[in-house]
């Protein structure tokens, strides 16, 4: 034993010492990327852009209202106590909302659900449908947490359970919409709750985050 010591101990001591400094440095951004990979996948903050809380948003991003759009403000708690904000967003006074179809709209990365607002405007006054958005936690005025994919789909979950809560909309026109990553978060809602919505709808979603690598990297070439 001392004998495979000691010429293990003479290999080591072969080693270069740009090749050891290499090694550690090579050791210490695989760390970091694998402790901080949450950051590089999720955006609460439009890239370049200083708003990441809805409040702080400009004022055509900052709320319905500016649309001249009827809502209720919402807060509602996922399942490990984290609270998030949400619109509750009426048809049009033309239609009664009580019977309009509802969409659960889980929104993309980059940025909080404010800067989604032009889109619900057209789902509210040129379909006549009731629009539930959200923040996922860390985004928007929801507690600003530690995002994780454990947490999102909680924060799914609450949302949906949510709309199943309310007593002024017909349950069997509920829909759940889903855009690149609130897709995920649509799909897997859907998955485990089959028996709250009629439907599901994606918009330029992934199958999963491994396939959008291998996309993106094929972008850049």
């Amino acid at each position: 034993m001392g004998a495979v010591l000691s010429l293990l101990g003479r290999a080591i001591g072969a080693v270069p010492t740009f090749v050891w400094v290499i090694g550690v440095l090579v050791a210490a951004y695989l760390y970091q990327l694998y402790t901080n990979q949450n950051n590089i996948l999720y955006y609460p903050q439009p890239p370049g852009l200083p708003w990441k809380r809805t409040s702080d948003n400009p004022p055509n991003f900052g709320s319905p209202g500016f649309y001249d759009m009827k809502f209720d403000n919402v807060r509602i708690t996922a399942a490990d106590g984290v609270s998030l904000h949400g619109w509750f967003v009426k048809a049009p006074a033309s239609v009664d909302y009580t019977t309009a179809p509802t969409i659960m709209f889980c929104h993309a990365n980059a940025g909080n659900m404010g800067f989604r607002l032009p889109n619900v405007e057209l789902l509210v006054k040129k379909l006549h449908f009731n629009v539930f958005i959200f923040d996922y936690r860390g985004y928007g005025d929801s507690d600003d947490v530690p995002i994780t994919e454990e947490g999102i789909k909680l924060d799914g979950f609450a949302a949906a359970a949510y709309l199943a809560s309310r007593t002024d909309i017909d349950h069997r026109k509920v829909f759940y919409f889903g855009r690149s990553l609130g897709g995920a978060v649509a799909v897997n809602t859907a998955f485990h709750r089959p028996h709250e919505s009629a439907g599901l709808i994606l918009e330029n979603t992934f199958t999963s985050i491994s396939e959008m690598v291998r996309h993106r990297r094929g972008q850049r070439k």
